[in-house]
């Protein structure tokens, strides 16, 4: 008898192994994305935000000073996009924290 129930317990598991991935592999009974159904232009490569634009050049241009190790011009870009950014909060808290780490690379340097 405890053969037959291992053998009944090994069909389950085996069962169970191979619905799952069924389901897993994507050959699942959800309907995918239609790639014709796309919001996007494929001649465009930009990303659209309600931020302002003066704001983003700014902070563009601050993070590519910041690359190339330009900390004093990188400040002063993050500054001028902080400023041009008002009542954008969730851009103000992402450049104070930008400017927070700036200036914690000048003063390591200094």
């Amino acid at each position: 008898m405890k053969e037959e129930e291992r053998m009944h317990a090994r069909i389950i598991t085996s069962l169970l192994c191979c619905t799952a991935l069924f389901i897993l592999s994507g050959c699942g009974i959800f309907k995918g994305a239609d790639p014709s159904e796309a919001t996007t232009r494929p001649d465009m490569d930009v990303a659209l935000t309600s931020h302002n634009p003066v704001s983003l050049q700014n902070y563009r241009t601050a993070r590519t000073y910041s690359a190339e190790g330009r900390f004093e011009l990188a400040r002063e870009h993050y500054l001028l996009a902080y400023a041009a950014a008002e009542g954008d909060a969730v851009l103000r808290v992402t450049l104070e924290r930008e400017l927070r780490a700036i200036d914690m690379m000048i003063k390591t340097l200094r």
